[in-house]
């Protein structure tokens, strides 16, 4: 089973700043830096996000 959510605009586009913000100064923040960049990368045009990558943000934010 496939579930997406459709992110607002402008969500998408802040997630998409947060990747311009995130400062690469130790291992931790280069790996935040990392999935950020991969979620930005999975963001589709329509700015649908899958529920499978929205877990594995939880996985690595808490």
């Amino acid at each position: 089973m496939n579930i997406e959510i459709k992110f607002p605009l402008f969500v998408a586009t802040k997630i998409r700043g947060y990747v311009n913000q995130i400062n690469v100064t130790s291992q931790n923040i280069k790996k935040m830096r990392e999935l950020f960049e991969e979620i930005n990368d999975l963001i589709t045009t329509n700015n649908t996000i899958h529920i499978n990558l929205l877990i594995l943000l939880l996985h690595y934010t808490l």
